[in-house]
């Protein structure tokens, strides 16, 4: 009798864990928002935290600030991306590259019991009209096109977003010129990972608040003319603002945003939306940039010129021929990345930090250190004494 209710008992709780079925549902069920904790980082954005799993790391990543606010994005519930397809069409087009990219974040490390990936409505109106679309991924299609919002974000009528939003293309000229590659950078956004280039400590004080060592970034090594939207956008802006205003667009990452220019995914971000423990970010250089990072551009994403994936055996910039937009200012090119890294796993467990799987794994019900240990035993006496 004991075995069997210790069976039942396990059976029961590792089925809570596992990912949502493909099975399709009109509303999306979801718990209620769990607290989230804000995990202080140290100047290059790197959590800080008196766990063993928080030290010892050298690189170092950049990542949202979990807020309550209204206007703020969140961590995702329960570690759980809920997502569906704005069309038939998407989903039709996408759906093979999109679960290959969260295979390729399982296999760097984080696991599919903890972080999971739930389809929780069909194509169309049940997806983008859904009665709960601010908990709600909605993938969209876009040749041209890649975006997604930081974490869980609310709606923002005046950015024109109903909630959390992925625009993804099955074109392979686009960021790393490799389409599931750039499906799993975009992943990292959704999770709320920021584009590693962007840390305002890797940039000259000119743009960024790196510190008097030589930061790897700064205005003398970003060519912002070379984005192929630049011209366009500068002429907009120079029309409605005046030139002053249009200068900004390479040089304010917050201006570049609300024109809508590219140089937004380039530009550090200044503003207050990560939490850094030291302000100065002295100290960090090239040996500081996460090199491997799925969340940095390769140099020439999104600048002028042809570029298409490398064939068996070449370098995987050997087609790209795209005009550099941000160099290192040692002059050198930098690569993107086809697979998430060490300390992008480690950055996204810093955010989701959860005190009943610290390493990032779940306990068996019958470890002491499961918080489910208490009821199975709970469930031994009463069955011992019954008996």
């Amino acid at each position: 009798m004991s075995l069997w209710i210790y069976r039942l008992a396990v059976a029961l709780l590792v089925a809570q864990a596992l990912a949502g079925s493909q099975s399709w549902e009109a509303v999306v069920r979801l718990q209620e928002p769990s607290s989230t904790e804000t995990i202080p980082l140290d100047a290059a954005g790197y959590a800080e935290k008196g766990h063993p799993s928080h030290e010892g790391h050298i690189k170092r990543f950049i990542g949202m600030k979990p807020s309550d606010g209204l206007t703020n994005s969140k961590l995702w519930h329960d570690k759980t991306i809920s997502y569906c397809f704005e069309t038939k069409t998407a989903r039709d087009k996408l759906i093979g590259h999109f679960v290959e990219a969260t295979h390729k974040w399982r296999e760097a490390g984080l696991h599919r019991d903890v972080y999971k990936y739930v389809e929780a409505a069909k194509p169309g109106r049940d997806c983008s009209m859904n009665s709960q679309r601010d908990r709600l991924l909605v993938i969209r299609y876009d040749a041209e096109k890649l975006l997604t919002t930081l974490g869980m974000r609310p709606p923002d009528e005046a950015a024109g977003l109903e909630g959390p939003t992925m625009i993804l293309s099955d074109q392979d000229n686009l960021g790393t010129l490799d389409v599931t590659a750039n499906v799993a950078h975009e992943i990292g956004h959704a999770w709320g990972l920021v584009h590693e280039h962007q840390n305002k400590y890797f940039w000259t004080s000119g743009l960024g608040q790196g510190g008097p060592k030589k930061p790897p970034f700064g205005d003398d090594s970003f060519y912002c003319n070379n984005l192929k939207d630049y011209q366009k956008a500068f002429e907009r802006v120079s029309k409605s603002h005046g030139e002053v205003e249009a200068a900004r667009l390479c040089m304010s990452q917050a201006a570049a945003d609300r024109y809508g220019f590219s140089g937004a995914e380039w530009l550090p971000m200044l503003r207050d939306n990560f939490v850094y423990s030291d302000k100065n970010g002295l100290g960090l250089s090239y040996g500081d940039v996460d090199w491997a990072s799925i969340m940095i551009y390769p140099s020439g994403a999104g600048g002028e010129g042809s570029a298409g994936p490398a064939s068996p055996g070449q370098p995987i910039d050997a087609n790209d021929h795209r005009k550099p937009v941000l160099l290192r200012r040692d002059g050198k090119k930098f690569r993107g990345n086809f697979d998430p890294s060490e300390e992008d796993i480690r950055g996204l467990r810093n955010m989701y930090e959860d005190r009943g799987f610290p390493h990032g794994e779940p306990l068996l019900p019958s470890d002491k250190r499961s918080k489910h240990f208490d009821k199975i035993m709970g469930i031994f006496k009463k069955d011992k004494c019954a008996e």
